[in-house]
């Protein structure tokens, strides 16, 4: 019997932190059109609300 084709999982890494959802939403759109996946997280601290984009890509290689 052969061993199936595993994909490595994506690996987000933080591409910036930014206290305006405008600025976070830009960046996260710069990224998507390189081809990466890109998702935004809203932290609070205190009153003031950070948003993180996080970026990753699709590894292209499988391992065997």
């Amino acid at each position: 019997m052969e061993k199936p084709f595993l994909a490595r999982e994506e690996t987000f890494r933080m591409i910036g932190r930014t206290t305006n959802i405008q600025d976070a939403n830009q960046l996260s759109e710069q990224y998507e059109m390189q081809g990466f996946t890109t998702k935004i997280i809203k932290k609070k601290q205190g009153e003031i609300a950070l948003y993180e984009v996080w970026a990753s890509k699709k590894p292209d290689s499988l391992i065997i």
